[in-house]
């Protein structure tokens, strides 16, 4: 089954680039997302605070790079570019939203990453900004 839905993703990620390359790179987004929330909350809550400044970090900070380039090649438009990192951003998030129960009664350490995530997403887009310019 994981191989069909594999193989599935990206066929729907060829397909949506195909017809428009900012719904291509919107599926992207979604499509790593969807693998990496997953593992982190459901190991979040064994966690301690060096991890989750770790994870929180490589998290925001990759998805930043990776949707920096995926929005460069997807669009020249500033408006759609803004709609895409503002996506990324919302995406990076994501990945705290409603943890494992144990780890939701207790210090929701999901959210804590993803909270040190998008603050890395931030700085590294508004350094990524300012130092090379808007996507083209």
């Amino acid at each position: 089954m994981g191989v069909y839905r594999l193989i599935a993703e990206f066929i729907l990620i060829a397909l949506s680039w195909w017809l428009w390359h900012p719904l291509g790179a919107a599926c992207i987004q979604f499509f790593i997302v969807s693998y990496v929330r997953s593992p982190i909350v459901n190991r979040a809550a064994f966690w301690d605070t060096k991890t989750i400044l770790t994870v929180g970090i490589a998290w925001g900070a990759g998805m930043a790079v990776a949707i920096r380039e995926i929005v460069g090649l997807a669009t020249s438009s500033r408006f759609l570019a803004t709609l895409l990192l503002l996506e990324g951003l919302i995406s990076v998030k994501y990945v705290g939203f409603e943890p494992a129960p144990e780890d939701e009664f207790m210090y929701n350490k999901a959210d804590q990453t993803a909270t040190v995530g998008s603050v890395c997403y931030l700085l590294v887009t508004a350094l990524a900004l300012a130092i090379g310019g808007w996507p083209h």
